[in-house]
C-alpha cells in the first residue's frame, strides 16, 4: 500500500512520477497526520519516503517514529537538505531499516535506495506495491 506525503505540488509531482515510473502505486495527502491516519488503517505499507521537514508542527522525523512503532520493518527513504540535524537526531531514536538522500535528489539515486530497502521476496517493483512518501518542498 502507498502514501505520498507532500506539501509542495511540484515535489509530489515529481516523486510521484518517479516511483510510478517504476511501477509503485501512490496516494497522496498533503499533511503529516493524514499519513498517520493511513499508517493506523488496515492498508500494507511496502515503503515510507519522507522529507525531514514539512509545513507543519509534526515533521518526516515524527512519522517516522510512530510508523516504526506501528510498522517496525517498513523500510524509509528520507529527502532532506537538513542532513547534520537529522543525522543527530535519527541516531539518538535508531531508527532501522532506512536510507538518507540529500534532495534535490535525482531518480536513479531514488530507484536504488528504493530497490536497496525493499526486500527481494516481495519484489515490491515489480508487482506494482504502493509506497508512502513524505516530503516538503526543496529548499
Amino acid at each position: 500500500m502507498a502514501l505520498l506525503l507532500e506539501d509542495s505540488r511540484y515535489v509530489s509531482r515529481v516523486v510521484e512520477r518517479i516511483l510510478r515510473l517504476v511501477g509503485f502505486e501512490v496516494i497522496t495527502v498533503a499533511q503529516p497526520e493524514q499519513a498517520l491516519q493511513i499508517l493506523d488503517g488496515p492498508q500494507e505499507i511496502s515503503l515510507l519516503v519522507l522529507d525531514y521537514v514539512l509545513q507543519s508542527p509534526l515533521s518526516g522525523l515524527d512519522v517516522a517514529v510512530r510508523a516504526q512503532e506501528r510498522r517496525a520493518q517498513t523500510p524509509i527513504v528520507f529527502l532532506t537538505g537538513y542532513r547534520e540535524d537529522f543525522l543527530s537526531k535519527q541516531t539518538v531514536l535508531g531508527l532501522a531499516h532506512i536510507k538518507l538522500l540529500m534532495k534535490p535528489v535525482r531518480a536513479p539515486v531514488l530507484v536504488a535506495a528504493i530497490k536497496a530497502l525493499v526486500p527481494p521476496a516481495s519484489d515490491a517493483l515489480t508487482q506494482g506495491a504502493h509506497v508512502a512518501v513524505a516530503s516538503s518542498s526543496y529548499r
